[in-house]
């Protein structure tokens, strides 16, 4: 599950803080969750400027319908903070081949 997000302005350290303290320990208390890392965008790119910023990437087993419904069930759990651009997020999982 690729998760793409952005901090509000000026609130990097905070959102950062509270991604990897908080946001990936709860998603991975999960049992369908079984891992995660973070990514900051580089400045080299291919194709120019960006609509996102930051990237975690989870690892989940099972299907990706049961990671969703994993997700949705803990979500009013979850503390989402005040440091994320929730009008910036996108989420995509993939599945094997």
């Amino acid at each position: 599950m690729l998760v793409f997000t952005n901090a509000l302005e000026g609130r990097d350290d905070d959102f950062n803080r509270w991604y990897d303290e908080t946001h990936l320990t709860e998603v991975c208390a999960l049992p369908e969750f079984v891992g995660a890392r973070r990514f900051r965008l580089a400045e080299a790119q291919v194709f120019g400027e960006q609509q996102f910023r930051y990237l975690a990437i989870y690892e989940y087993g099972g299907t990706a319908q049961e990671a969703v419904d994993a997700l949705m069930a803990a979500s009013s759990t979850f503390d989402m903070g005040d440091s994320m651009d929730m009008a910036a997020q996108h989420v995509v999982l993939f599945e094997d081949l």
